[in-house]
């Protein structure tokens, strides 16, 4: 009856899909009190050197390996530090966000993939624009509060 050869626990807990939620990797480029921003061509919309981790990569491999992409710097790892975790939900799902910040690399910044980013720019961390990731803002925001955490996309208040 209802389950044969099932355990109890499967009879008893209601059948659901495994939650799934895509790992991503920021680097927080520093110069002063400025940081490097990238302006997506689809979007309009600025946001930091990131992507998704593949698999079987860390957090910090994939920061390294974004940012080299993006803008064809070579950041040592060990030259950058772990600053941040968020926590984002939207329409298209949920991520959690890995945060680098590195204030040494190799190379000068410019872009590496005109039909993704169309802009780069040398912002303040005080004064970024108007149309910043707001969950990337949000990250920025706590990161100078030092408030480890960032969750967005529920109630918007941390």
């Amino acid at each position: 009856m209802g389950n044969p050869g099932g355990s109890k626990e499967a009879e008893q807990s209601p059948s659901r899909e495994a939650f799934q939620v895509t790992p991503i990797a920021y680097m927080i480029l520093r110069r002063g009190n400025r940081i490097l921003i990238l302006k997506r061509a689809k979007t309009g919309m600025f946001s930091l050197p990131a992507g998704h981790m593949e698999d079987g990569e860390r957090s910090l491999e994939t920061a390294v390996r974004e940012v080299e992409e993006e803008i064809g710097v070579k950041v040592e790892p060990s030259q950058a530090k772990f600053v941040h975790v968020g926590h984002f939900k939207d329409p298209i799902g949920e991520r959690v966000a890995f945060f680098y910040e590195c204030a040494s690399w190799t190379g000068e910044p410019q872009l590496m993939e005109p039909h993704i980013h169309d802009e780069t720019r040398w912002a303040l961390i005080d004064n970024l624009p108007e149309n910043m990731q707001p969950y990337v803002r949000r990250s920025l925001e706590n990161i100078a509060l030092q408030k480890p955490l960032t969750e967005y996309g529920w109630d918007q208040s941390s």
